[in-house]
């Protein structure tokens, strides 16, 4: 498992704050992890998120 170039994949439910200010930071910081859904039911907070 060590030295493995596979990411781990997560998925997001919810576009609050906790997950905008800090986890989603978080995942993009790493160089083994990648955002893989969002979910949310704002659809004008989801194209917001989508484009960062």
């Amino acid at each position: 498992m060590f030295g493995s170039k596979k990411k781990v994949r997560y998925a997001v439910v919810g576009g609050g704050q906790i997950s905008q200010q800090a986890f989603m930071p978080g995942i993009a910081r790493t160089d083994n992890s990648e955002l893989a859904a969002l979910v949310t039911g704002d659809p004008v907070k989801a194209d917001k998120l989508a484009k960062l």
